[in-house]
């Protein structure tokens, strides 16, 4: 599986390959370095030895940029250096296994490779999940035998994550696009119906190529973790953040926001830990001031909430009519604030997103106005909203059928067979293999 993962990122990438070999040794050797006299100066000298790829390839033409006399907002040096796809998530998961080494929680590696094949396997090296040492590495060293049931369910999960891709990211990408070159000439409303297209599309886009990292992880005997949880039902940003990209969650609150003090601490500890988390969270996406933005805005908003209503549950319990009624209404809302924080994603590094703020506050000062183009512009784009709504709304029960029964028979197996059918044709038909990659290929 080594072999095939290496040959599979070095035929998109050499420079990456590079880097990528270089995250694997660094972070072997620190890891034995960390086992035979742990401290904090051998930990915070891995770390820091095991951040320089991501900071040469992803921030440091940044800062040149700002130097030579460009704008912090944008990022557009990063136009000359495309960052290595998958590079920041296998640094993540280095420093995951050599803080996890520090603290005794597992043993260093004993085989380069063995190690190597821990940080490249290629299912989940250039977009995550970003998997623990002590659930992945025991899977890597004793696969599970396939049989014929696993099989058959990581397939029907790796066709699901290729609808989602070609029949619902990309199209609504497609329309999106379009909608932000519009909104400089027609109006702010165009800008906000991108932004509601676009939200859903990075969501799709996420989402499917999720399914097949794990699908894929499946039929090599391996279970990766699924790093969403239906995050647009989220009734609280709380919520939202515990079932959107679950492995990036988990290692913030791991690594960065209780080795900081959490919550153990009182409130200004909380407040700090959970500032650091976003503003890390948001460089991390993106070397500009745009992701620097959206990071902080999160942390706030979630931090008001917190505040506000400490008693709150993650978790929304829907059991009578006004609770679900209450978890509708929370979800609308949340679901408003995520897609306006997808601002910086829409526009991307290169973009200053500071015009796209003015507009989107003339469409609040105009909303009579707005409405009317917005109007004009769903009719002009109905595809497109039917592609989202409709993906939205059969999520849940999709779940449940990609993750159902191994073994269907009759009647279920019919219905079964009819739906791979429908996608397979859809994917023929109107998949437009390789005109877009992932979105998170780029972070």
């Amino acid at each position: 599986m080594l072999g095939t993962s290496l040959v599979v990122y070095g035929a998109a990438t050499i420079t990456g390959l590079l880097a990528l070999v270089s995250v694997v040794a660094l972070s072997w050797a620190g890891g034995w370095w960390i086992h035979g006299g742990s401290g904090r100066r051998r930990i915070a000298l891995v770390i820091g030895a095991l951040l320089v790829p991501l900071v040469v390839a992803k921030y440091l033409p940044w800062l040149d940029g700002i130097l030579r006399g460009g704008s912090w907002w944008t990022g557009e040096a990063l136009q000359a250096r495309r960052v290595p796809p998958g590079l920041s998530f296998a640094t993540l998961q280095a420093i995951a296994y050599v803080v996890d080494v520090a603290r005794r929680r597992i043993e260093p590696t004993a085989g380069l490779a063995r190690h190597a094949l821990f940080l490249a396997f290629f299912p989940q090296l250039v977009a995550g999940p970003i998997e623990r040492a002590e659930d992945l590495r025991p899977q890597l060293d004793s696969p599970r035998k396939v049989r014929g049931a696993t099989a058959y369910v990581a397939l029907k999960l790796a066709l699901w994550g290729y609808a989602l891709k070609l029949l619902c990211a990309d199209p609504l990408g497609f329309a999106s696009d379009a909608l932000l070159g519009e909104a400089a000439e027609v109006s702010a409303a165009a800008l906000l119906l991108s932004l509601a297209l676009f939200s859903c599309r990075i969501y799709f886009d996420f989402y499917g190529y999720s399914c097949i990292a794990v699908a894929f992880g499946q039929l090599h005997g391996i279970r990766l973790t699924m790093n969403f949880r239906h995050p647009y039902g989220a009734a609280s940003l709380r919520d939202f953040w515990r079932r959107w990209h679950v492995s990036l969650s988990n290692w913030l609150r791991d690594y960065i926001y209780r080795p900081l003090g959490g919550s153990r601490y009182g409130t200004p500890r909380m407040i700090l830990a959970t500032l650091v988390v976003f503003v890390i969270s948001g460089l991390w996406h993106g070397a500009s001031g745009g992701f620097l933005l959206w990071g902080v805005a999160h942390g706030v908003l979630l931090l008001s909430e917190r505040i506000w209503n400490p008693g709150a549950q993650p978790e929304v319990s829907v059991r009578s009519s006004v609770a679900r009624a209450r978890a509708a209404v929370g979800s609308l809302l949340t679901w408003t604030v995520v897609t306006i924080l997808w601002l910086p994603f829409l526009s991307g590094p290169t973009y200053d997103i500071v015009p796209l703020v003015g507009r989107l506050s003339e469409a609040a000062f105009s909303p009579v106005a707005s409405s009317y183009v917005v109007f004009a512009l769903g009719l002009k784009y109905s595809w497109a909203i039917a592609i989202a709504v409709s993906g939205l709304a059969l999520d849940r029960v999709v779940s449940r059928w990609y993750l159902g029964p191994a073994r269907p028979a009759g009647r279920l197996l019919a219905i079964e067979v009819g739906v791979c059918n429908l996608l397979a044709i859809g994917l023929i038909l109107f998949g437009g293999f390789g005109e877009r990659t992932f979105v998170y290929f780029a972070f």
